[in-house]
């Protein structure tokens, strides 16, 4: 496992220390696993903006392609 120093603001240095104490008590590593957890979040965020951008987009090439709304039935085929 890697090791990485982090410089932090006095303001965001109190942050972690307290959601590290208020999630994970005084559990060993537990400003470690808040600074991973974040990481992790940040990276869903992410992927969730990209995915909203790409149906965005396919939205409007359909829009340019003529495909316009269509009622429920027509999307299954009976």
């Amino acid at each position: 496992m890697g090791q990485v120093v982090l410089f932090l603001d006095d303001k965001h240095e109190e942050k972690l220390r307290k959601l590290a104490l208020r999630v994970y008590r005084k559990e060993k590593g537990a400003m470690s696993k808040i600074v991973r957890r974040g990481i992790d979040l940040v990276e869903d965020e992410l992927k969730k903006e990209k995915g909203l951008k790409t149906l965005s987009e396919l939205s409007d090439n359909a829009r340019v392609l003529g495909i316009g709304s269509f009622k429920r039935e027509e999307a299954y085929d009976r």
